[in-house]
């Protein structure tokens, strides 16, 4: 199983290093300073959260140019080659299996120690979607599973829950949100992993009581002696009628998100976009994504991080 996992991981890996990145073009705001954030799916809550942040630091002379992307994984990569991106969204996990692979991987371990936080966000809940008869993760043996599109976080955090629950689907598609809903209406598939802050636009919007589809429960297996699993994923609740159509609260896993960045030439300017979300989460969670109230910046726990970008401590500490 190991075997597989990592062969499934890298594979994916080695296809995103040789995506380019696009960015949209926007027009120049005099006196001001232009930040580019990736994210994910324009319908997802890391374009969301972003939108809020763009709005937040549009008031104090930053220009944030929201940048929809295929992922968490991918973003991690294109902070790293890409100086002209200078923040993205991404998840724990990620981190840690990057850690893993950097054993073997030079190039890997630069981009790993490369990596800086620049705050600790929510947890995004697992969502594992599939018809009546899907009773447990136990059930995917054997089964087609959609595990989200190529460079998403969702890519890594499905194959830790299957390895996790010695589970062996017959095969694992990488298919977009969107698109593995349809093919999951369509019983092309049996189930899908979505990893995302709830509520989700596309399970509000694309999915309703009459397509009979359920959220299954999730859990994580103790393993003796296991250091991975227990830091990175919490078990926790997706709550009843999160969306309309989920009449009982649902059991799964959680695993954090965070804003990262690289320490580059842009260092000082995030510096000061890090501060204008600490000191403004209040704002946030009046004005932004539903997400914003489970967050609660702990300024200790935010400094002794290892991780922490050195002009994010600079300006947080000042």
């Amino acid at each position: 199983m190991k075997r597989f996992l990592y062969f499934c991981l890298s594979l994916g890996l080695i296809l995103i290093l040789n995506i380019i990145p696009t960015t949209r073009a926007k027009a120049n705001v005099s006196n001001s300073v232009e930040l580019n954030i990736l994210t994910a799916s324009e319908r997802g809550t890391y374009y969301a959260i972003a939108e809020d942040l763009e709005k937040l630091v549009s008031q104090s002379a930053i220009d944030l140019d929201v940048i929809p992307s295929d992922g968490a994984l991918k973003n991690v990569y294109e902070l790293y080659n890409h100086p002209s991106i200078p923040l993205a969204l991404s998840q724990l996990d990620i981190l840690a299996f990057m850690n893993t692979m950097a054993n073997d991987d030079e190039d890997m371990r630069q981009q790993f120690e490369a990596l800086r936080l620049v705050l600790p966000l929510y947890q995004e809940e697992v969502h594992l979607l599939a018809h009546d008869e899907i009773k447990s993760i136990a059930d995917l043996n054997n089964k087609k599973v959609a595990i989200g599109a190529e460079g998403s976080g969702t890519s890594i955090t499905a194959v830790m829950m299957l390895q996790n629950a010695r589970v062996a689907p017959q095969q694992l598609l990488q298919l977009e949100p969107l698109r593995a809903i349809d093919a999951l209406r369509k019983r092309e598939i049996d189930a899908l992993f979505y990893v995302v802050g709830i509520p989700d636009r596309a399970f509000v919007e694309e999915i309703s009581a009459e397509d009979r589809l359920k959220l299954v429960p999730v859990q994580i297996e103790s393993v003796p002696n296991d250091e991975f699993f227990s830091k990175i994923y919490s078990n926790t609740t997706i709550p009843a009628q999160t969306y309309s159509w989920q009449a009982e609260p649902v059991e799964t896993v959680a695993v954090q998100s965070a804003l990262f960045t690289t320490d580059s030439e842009n260092c000082q300017e995030v510096g000061k976009f890090a501060r204008l979300i600490y000191e403004n989460l209040d704002w946030l969670k009046q004005n932004g994504h539903p997400k914003w109230q489970s967050i609660e910046f702990d300024l200790n726990d935010i400094k002794a991080d290892p991780r922490l970008s050195t002009c994010v401590a600079q300006e947080l500490t000042s």
